[in-house]
């Protein structure tokens, strides 16, 4: 079961609002939401004594009737403490400064929604980093004991600076992220954390703390044990008694920055291998015609059967490509749609084994079919030739020159299944549960710098299960790979 998050969002468009609430459903998240597109709506969902609590509010900057500035104006006013992240396709860097200044927390543009999961994430956690300052400064004024029940207990890092920076008080938290023990560190100076490019915007980051600004920021200190980490800071001014001090709290994003790192070179390589796969089919396509140009006009007409063989073959290549692409940016939860038709399904291999020899033949590879008789099937024709392309593509790019692919139809009791099986280099055990995720490539194709983008079993796997159909893999190094798809009798006409 996902987190629970309640998020009020202030849109016009149904889809958008669904959109948004599917994103954050994939990162794990337990949706409830109301749409709300008037000022008055928004009014009454933020009446807590009669809506529940809200977690957030997500909003379009431009509604026909209402807008982002009057829906963060109408939050404030309740003095609900609720992250604010504006969404727009439109608003221009100027819009968005002045959003932020007037107390938003983020914004994004529609067109790029990836931020979303992180930036919600992260403003949830800066809620619960301003609630729980709100609560320690209460804590001071009242309660002694219950301050530091709260300070101690805290699974966030605290720290007290005097204004001189030095350490006046830490809480267990904060002296174990750093390989201390309280005790160690009450006789420190932040400058004995904080690494030479941290400690270079100290002073800046003083200066607007002392003029009463609520700071959020990144550092780096370095551990007990020499190594560096970052934080997340959240740092203002306080007073107890006489005495101004500073207050921060500090969490370690050490996880965070590696997976942001990793999400970084994972888009790096995706851009590579897809713009190399893309200009591998067309340099052949223009180096190909070029030539052909360049011949004597009574050699073109000999030559040109020959050249419309490559030209073909790397189009259907370019096809294959740009269709995996694209299903591999559809949202989770929205399916394929499918216009089913009764076919045979063997007829349909036989049309894609034919497109695919020249294919084939460049690798000297020999495709076979191999089919009973079977009953047609309720197929989207398009979608199960797109299946069988990226298993047959595959199956000969694995295999070795003089190999045979074999597209075998047979009957079983409860439906039928097509097997294409190849005898090429077979699949590593350990890549074996990783071969239906986008953008995923074994070992074996990187060692051998054999091409692709990593899409072709992942859309496999979409389009089978949009068919109500399994699939399972069997492989063994050096021997092949059998890529076995069922079909039950429910998707089969006339049994």
């Amino acid at each position: 079961m996902g987190k629970p998050l309640a998020v009020l969002l202030v849109e016009d468009s149904k889809s958008d609002a669904e959109l948004l609430v599917r994103l954050l459903s994939k990162t794990g998240y337990e949706v409830r939401y109301e749409r709300v597109e008037t000022a008055d709506q928004m009014r009454a969902a933020l009446d807590l004594e009669e809506q529940p609590a809200w977690d957030l509010v997500i909003a379009d900057y431009s509604l026909p009737q209402f807008d982002a500035p009057a829906a963060l104006e109408i939050l404030h006013k309740t003095n609900l403490d609720l992250p604010f992240i504006v969404v727009s396709g439109s608003i221009g860097e100027e819009i968005a400064v002045e959003m932020m200044r007037a107390g938003a927390h983020d914004y994004l543009m529609k067109g790029n929604l990836a931020r979303l999961a992180p930036a919600v994430e992260r403003e949830l956690a800066q809620a619960v980093v301003r609630r729980g300052r709100k609560q320690a400064e209460e804590a001071l004024s009242k309660s002694e004991f219950r301050y530091r029940t709260l300070f101690e207990k805290s699974n966030e890092g605290i720290l007290f600076l005097s204004t001189d920076l030095e350490i006046a008080m830490v809480n267990e938290s904060f002296a174990k992220m750093h390989g201390y023990s309280v005790e160690e560190m009450q006789n420190m100076n932040l400058g004995d954390l904080d690494t030479i490019e941290t400690s270079q915007l100290t002073a800046e980051r003083m200066a607007h703390l002392m003029a009463g600004h609520t700071m959020n920021f990144e550092v780096e200190h370095y551990h007990k044990d020499g190594h560096i980490f970052p934080l997340e800071v959240s740092a203002s001014l306080i007073s107890v008694g006489s005495e101004e001090i500073i207050q921060s709290f500090h969490r370690d994003i050490t996880e965070r920055k590696r997976l942001e790192q990793e999400t970084a070179k994972a888009r790096a390589e995706f851009l590579f291998a897809v713009s190399h796969e893309l200009k591998t089919p067309l340099f052949l396509m223009v180096s190909s015609q070029e030539l052909l140009e360049s011949l004597p006009s009574e050699q073109r007409a000999e030559c040109f059967l020959e050249y419309r063989e490559i030209w073909r073959r790397n189009l259907i290549r370019l096809r294959q490509i740009i269709e995996n692409l694209v299903d591999s940016q559809r949202a989770p939860g929205m399916g394929m749609k499918l216009e089913k038709q009764s076919l045979s399904a063997a007829a349909v291999a036989e049309e894609v084994i034919k497109e695919l020899e020249p294919v084939a033949h460049a690798k000297e590879v020999k495709l076979i079919l191999e089919a009973e008789p079977l009953p047609e099937v309720a197929l989207d024709s398009r979608a199960w030739k797109r299946l069988l392309e990226n298993l047959l593509t595959n199956a000969i790019k694995f295999s070795p020159a003089g190999g045979e692919v074999r597209t075998r139809f047979t009957r079983l009791d409860e439906g039928f299944q097509m097997a294409v099986i190849d005898r090429g280099s077979g699949i590593a055990p350990q890549a074996m549960p990783f071969l239906f995720e986008p953008f995923y490539r074994s070992p074996e194709a990187l060692r051998t710098g054999i091409q692709g983008t990593g899409l072709g079993l992942y859309v496999v796997k979409t389009i089978a299960d949009a068919h109500g159909c399994s699939v399972e893999v069997e492989s063994e190094e050096g021997k092949g790979t059998i890529v076995t798809v069922r079909l039950p009798w429910g998707g089969i006409i006339g049994t």
